[in-house]
């Protein structure tokens, strides 16, 4: 998910080892864009919780993100999700663009 509100990989600038296991298990997270809307990223948080049982079953984030889909792509009045989708992805292009 982080991947798709950053467009980089997660943990680009760090070695995949066991550092930054031990880091990911201390609590460490990415930070998640000002952009990213806000829907999308308190269901990212979730996927971080330290418990598993707390976490997004993958059930779960199929059907939410599905709905979203809809709600973005079908709505012909946009809703609150389809704006902050809309303002985040226009930052993305003009961020792309500068590059």
């Amino acid at each position: 998910m982080n991947t798709l509100a950053t467009g980089k990989r997660p943990w680009y600038n760090r070695p995949h080892n066991i550092n930054l296991a031990k880091d990911i298990c201390n609590g460490k997270r990415l930070v998640i864009p000002e952009d990213t809307p806000k829907f999308y990223a308190e269901l990212m948080q979730q996927c971080w919780d330290n418990d598993p049982d707390k976490r997004p079953t993958a059930s779960y984030l199929n059907e939410k993100l599905g709905e979203w889909i809809i709600l973005i792509c079908d709505d012909p009045n946009p809703s609150k999700i389809s704006d902050e989708n809309s303002v985040a992805e226009e930052k993305k292009r003009a961020f792309v663009f500068l590059k």
